[in-house]
């Protein structure tokens, strides 16, 4: 990330192992940091961000004598406390670098965080805690896109209903437009930028705002960026926090990162911090992405930008000495086809063969424009599929939807080919479920990245090899060959969902070899053996691996024609952890095992109304 930016949680030289806490609190590590970046004079200032301290130090300040009873003390206390308050209120238990974040009292954080670790719920956490603390303050949500609003606003209500008592200081609640207005007269307002700058900006400029809260801001136009943080001038107390997990690009967010000078605390923590990983959740992700968008999104690390989609090093391993025009059918393997349509190109074809656990490019087959492409494309792939017996064959169903028709009533006039069967038509802007592992929840993969990304996959695991001749700039029939396109395949932008955007040019037998690899691996699952079942939406994955359950792909076929489906098993219980209450005596307030504790304890208040055994008569918007 560059020579001038080094981190405080330094994943790089730990190996990117968890940390799982450590010993010094969150104050004086961020003081030795700070130090050490001024000694290396990469900040003008000692100690650049805007902040009180731990925010313990409000609580150390109250005088008990000040209150009438120590009940009123306890309660203030907590209240001052937010991770205090959100477990009185919620009976929440954060993580360690949960308690890190609300900890720490700086005006700008900016929070890189891997996905499904927290990052969301410690957000919602502070806010709620600003809101019921200070009147008539308007707090803004901005987002890319409105869904993302819609189901922050979404959690946030849930989670209110939870509450002992902030259910009752919550006024009103609308989904569109996303707000929530409280009884002491502060709001929460959603805004999504948008993918175009310009309407993003013109949404939020204009709005002033004491607390301000960007997620994915690595997704979010500059100039939206830039109309947000111009709210700071008319207000200078307001606070902000920018979220993201990285998109990769050189951007407003990886600047707040990298310049320390621009007061931004940072807190990075990779996906591997969750109590909830596991080994099985590590075996899932790491087979579905390929090293740097695991790094990207596991680890919240910023991808180096000019390589290409596919790494050389990668290439140049799966390229062997021989030549698809000499080989043909062989026994014991199985080929799958893949054809992309083009109305300008032609029709791109690969075959590939799937043999000794290897996918080998078998045969390419390019048929030229012309007027009758789309059926001599049809009829040449109806012979093909006799000579080669074709397993699987992947289309893409944009420009060849007809084609896939005439392919599948091609085996009404004979059976035997299996057309209907083997032919799947793939839309590459549809949308497949897989099943998360950590939440059991579908969440939607696009098709053209679902299927780039397993084939670079594949490719990493050394699954695919490439003939020689296929690596040059124009082959024999005016075309790039395979390998080129490959190495000239790059992300040219991400767009507002952070799905990548892949450059244009001569990659149409490309866009076949991804459906041949990418729909084989669909349609068979991990080939090293993690579960995988089709659904009708699109691809179901277990988070359990279990030995019993992994056929081999021959008996994963046969299964599959007996209308065997594997349940995925992510829905597992967890006893709630008991709600403790913290005893504030009257000379001091104190976590149990100093500042650097990973849990803040509360022991049993038997009278406050804070306590979970009697909330009725305490009221949020006293305070």
């Amino acid at each position: 990330m560059g020579a001038n930016y080094i981190p405080e949680n330094d994943y790089p030289s730990n190996g990117f192992k968890p940390f799982n806490g450590f010993d010094q609190d969150i104050c004086t590590r961020c003081e030795h940091y700070y130090k050490m970046l001024h000694d290396h004079k990469l900040t003008k200032k000692p100690f650049p961000p805007q902040c009180e301290k731990h925010i313990e130090n409000k609580i150390l300040a109250l005088n008990p004598s000040d209150f009438p009873t120590s009940q009123e003390y306890n309660e203030t206390a907590i209240i001052l406390d937010p991770i205090a308050w959100a477990q009185a209120e919620f009976g929440w238990e954060p993580r360690w670098y949960q308690v890190d974040f609300l900890s720490c009292t700086s005006q700008y954080k900016v929070l890189r965080q891997g996905r499904q670790s927290g990052k969301t719920a410690v957000m919602i956490m502070a806010m709620l805690h600003f809101a019921v603390t200070n009147k008539n303050e308007t707090i803004l949500v901005i987002a890319p896109y409105e869904r993302q609003v819609t189901n922050i606003f979404d959690e946030v209500d849930k989670l209110i209903q939870t509450g002992t008592t902030i259910k009752d200081s919550l006024k009103r609640y609308t989904r569109t437009p996303s707000r929530l207005d409280f009884f002491n007269g502060t709001k929460i307002l959603g805004f999504s930028s948008g993918s175009n700058s310009t309407s993003g900006s013109d949404k939020i400029r204009g709005q002033t705002s004491s607390y301000i809260i960007l997620d994915e801001v690595d997704y979010i136009e500059d100039a939206d960026v830039d109309a947000v943080l111009a709210i700071v001038a008319s207000r200078p107390d307001a606070r902000i926090i920018a979220a993201s997990t990285p998109a990769g690009w050189r951007k407003k967010f990886y600047k707040i990162i990298t310049d320390k000078n621009l007061k931004f605390k940072e807190f990075w923590y990779i996906g591997e911090e969750s109590p909830k990983w596991t080994e099985n959740t590590e075996s899932f992700f790491r087979g579905i992405y390929d090293e740097a968008k695991y790094e990207q999104e596991i680890h919240a690390d910023f991808a180096e930008i000019g390589e290409g989609v596919f790494k050389k090093r990668h290439i140049d391993s799966s390229i062997h000495d021989y030549s698809t025009k000499d080989t043909g059918p062989e026994p014991n393997s199985d080929y799958i086809l893949g054809v992309d349509w083009n109305k300008s190109a032609g029709t791109h074809m690969v075959i590939m063969q799937w043999s000794n656990k290897q996918l080998k490019l078998a045969k390419k087959v390019i048929v030229p424009e012309s007027e009758y492409t789309q059926t001599d494309s049809v009829q040449l792939i109806t012979t093909l599929n006799k000579l080669w017996g074709f397993k699987h064959i992947f289309v893409d169903a944009g420009y060849g939807g007809v084609q896939v028709e005439l392919l599948k009533k091609e085996a009404m006039r004979n059976p035997s080919s299996m057309l209907d069967i083997k032919t799947n038509g793939i839309h590459m802007n549809q949308s497949l479920n897989v099943i998360d592992p950590i939440s059991g929840e579908p969440v939607k993969r696009n098709a053209k990245h679902f299927l780039v990304e397993q084939t670079k996959k594949l490719l990493e695991d050394g699954f695919i090899i490439l003939p020689r001749d296929e690596d040059t700039i124009i082959t024999g029939d005016g075309q790039q060959g395979l390998i080129q396109q490959m190495r000239n395949f790059k992300v040219d932008s991400y767009s507002v969902y952070g799905l990548p955007k892949y450059s244009q040019g001569q990659d149409h037998t490309l866009t076949a070899f991804f459906l041949a690899c990418g729909g084989f691996y669909w349609k068979e699952g991990d080939l090293r053996g993690v579960p995988y079942s089709k659904t009708i939406g699109g691809v179901e994955v277990s988070d359990e691996i279990q030995p019993q359950s992994h056929p081999s792909v021959i008996e994963r076929e046969n299964d599959k024609k007996a209308g065997w489906k594997l349940i995925h098993t992510t829905n597992k219980k967890e006893a709630p952890s008991p709600l403790h209450s913290r005893q504030l005596p009257p000379s001091s307030v104190s976590r149990r095992n100093g500042l650097s504790s990973n849990k803040r304890h509360l022991d049993q208040i038997k009278n406050s109304t804070l306590s979970r055994q009697n909330t009725n008569s305490y009221k949020r918007n006293k305070f």
